[in-house]
């Protein structure tokens, strides 16, 4: 099931909660122009990276399981006769000479 706007705030805010206090760790941000990372103290901004780092794994697992694989090829249907090609004087030939490939 889906979760709510609502229920979606409470599950960041929870995560948050879970780093800072029961982990005591911190959200940092890349600087640019210090090359450097950086603590994220406002707290909106530090909601807004979890929500983001959710959206993301989201549309991650989405492609993930859109993805096929599909293990088709021609060569099952190429050389049906048990025939197979060789290279002669730098053209492609079958080995029964019926025709030249280049």
């Amino acid at each position: 099931s889906r979760a709510s706007q609502e229920e979606k705030k409470e599950i960041t805010w929870w995560v948050i909660r879970q780093v800072k206090q029961v982990k005591h760790g911190r959200f940092l941000s890349w600087n640019a122009k210090y090359g450097s990372w950086s603590v994220i103290t406002d707290d909106a901004q530090t909601r807004t990276k979890v929500a983001v780092c959710f959206r993301d794994q989201k549309r991650r697992v989405q492609a993930n399981s859109n993805f096929q694989v599909t293990e088709s090829s021609t060569y099952e249907f190429e050389r049906q006769d048990g025939n197979k090609r060789k290279r002669l004087n730098g053209k492609e030939v079958d080995e029964c000479n019926c025709f030249n490939m280049s």
